[in-house]
């Protein structure tokens, strides 16, 4: 099977120190998150290499899990995604890469494989849809956090 990937990126008029936040922090990831997860309450880490990630959500069941592979602040951070559902085995490789220039960051974002199995490849589309909802809200999250300090 081919590789497939989610590979899309914004262009963010903020420093990539508040675009590292709007990320990692909890207060501030379930934001952008809820747009394609509306039942997420929280993600547990501390984004250090190695470390855990926990998604709970709002009942309190752990909804998916990962660990940090890599974790550079605010230059990249890359980490497993796997959802706790029954008989389902895949997991995702996140991988946030953040571009600083004098004006403003882009985000680049890459998820993925998806090709490795017939039922993993039709979980795309929606990982595809996911991140066009999500990188919005980052953007504006980002943007008003800069109008804020």
């Amino acid at each position: 099977m081919e590789k497939l990937f989610v590979e899309q990126s914004i262009v963010i008029n903020a420093p990539a120190a508040i675009v590292w936040e709007v990320l990692t922090h909890p207060g501030l990831n379930v934001q952008w998150i809820r747009e394609w997860w509306p039942e997420i309450k929280e993600v547990k880490s501390e984004w250090k290499t190695a470390g855990p990630v926990t998604w709970i959500t709002e009942d309190g069941e752990t909804g998916a899990e990962g660990k940090v592979f890599i974790s550079s602040p605010p230059v990249m951070l890359s980490f497993s995604f796997k959802v706790n559902v029954p008989d389902m085995e895949k997991q995702e490789d996140i991988t946030y890469k953040l571009e600083e220039t004098e004006c403003d960051t882009t985000l680049y974002v890459s998820v993925g494989d998806f090709g490795d199995t017939p039922e993993h490849m039709a979980c795309y589309p929606g990982a595809v849809e996911s991140w066009e909802k999500s990188l919005p809200q980052i953007k504006r999250l980002a943007e008003q956090s800069i109008v804020q300090l």
